[in-house]
């Protein structure tokens, strides 16, 4: 009973294989593999496929639990004016995170925001202007530029993911955030938002307070930015359920064990000594040095008077 397994995700990939990620936790503890499992050769592995009312579903062999494989296509809208370079670091980062995970996709640009379809999976709207509640409405997921006057800053952009490369993602140019709810998802050095996730009614909302502009940021220079994208699109930070979880706390975290039987009062512990002779003492010698230097004085001087005579 120390290790748990079960199925994370499974989907099916542009070539009808289906692409699993099996979760496995230990006391030590918990980590991904990902399986793909090619069309028509199930069993060479540790999974089972089957339908369920019309649905693909994956299996770990001699469990009962089993995952509805996704065998829909992601639908990618990008809308940017003319002139616009955001929209092409976006749709190359998106093409990178579908040859990554083989995941079904449709990419489209978009010049013109009436021509976008309804029930899109995201929306990247790149443009200054409010992408208003009727877009946020046609699909899942909607990342938007926030409006207002930029400000220069040195900082980096951070995503709180230690997997990610260690190096800085150098910021120059950003929005001030202004927010009363809604979760941090990206910020800079210094706490403050750059990427906030709200949800509205149906749709995941993304207000990003920068660009994607070299001259703003170098995120879409940055190796990691594909990384980060796949992190909002594929929720790749599961919370686990109790049941899965068998990770065991390090034994140097372990707090201090109480001991409630043997307890001590602080007044037993305080020892206290009385001074009171001692100070007697001291006063006494001190009396009795003042009375000697009294009494020598004035051999002192007569000594003193009888060399100046001579």
């Amino acid at each position: 009973d120390s290790t748990s397994t079960w199925i994370e995700k499974a989907w099916l990939t542009n070539n009808n294989d289906i692409q699993v990620v099996q979760g496995i936790s230990k006391p030590g503890g918990t980590y991904y593999t990902n399986y793909t499992i090619q069309s028509g050769n199930h069993s060479n592995t540790p999974f089972i496929i089957n339908t369920d009312n019309g649905r693909l579903a994956v299996s770990i062999k001699n469990s009962n639990e089993s995952v509805t494989a996704d065998t829909s296509a992601w639908h990618f809208a990008i809308y940017a004016e003319k002139n616009n370079t955001g929209a092409g670091y976006v749709k190359a980062a998106l093409e990178s995170i579908i040859q990554f995970t083989k995941h079904k996709a449709v990419i489209r640009l978009y010049a013109d925001a009436n021509q976008i379809p309804v029930r899109q999976n995201w929306i990247f709207w790149l443009s200054e202007k409010s992408a208003g509640k009727q877009m946020a409405q046609n699909c899942d997921n909607l990342f938007a530029y926030e409006t207002g006057k930029p400000k220069d800053i040195s900082s980096w952009i951070n995503d709180d993911n230690e997997s990610l490369s260690p190096h800085n993602i150098f910021l120059y140019k950003s929005i001030t955030a202004n927010y009363n709810s809604g979760k941090t998802v990206w910020h800079d050095g210094f706490g403050n938002p750059v990427l906030i996730y709200k949800r509205q009614q149906q749709t995941n909302t993304y207000h990003f307070y920068g660009r994607f502009d070299p001259s703003w940021n170098d995120l879409v220079w940055n190796d990691n930015f594909p990384k980060m994208l796949l992190r909002l699109i594929f929720n790749t930070s599961p919370n686990l359920n109790e049941k899965h979880e068998h990770r065991i706390i390090d034994a140097k975290q372990l707090l201090p064990v109480l001991n409630k039987k043997g307890r001590t009062s602080k007044s037993k512990m305080i020892e206290r000594t009385n001074l009171t002779h001692f100070c007697w003492l001291l006063l006494v010698l001190v009396f009795i040095a003042e009375r000697w230097l009294a009494t020598k004085k004035p051999s002192l001087m007569a000594g003193k008077q009888i060399l100046q005579n001579g």
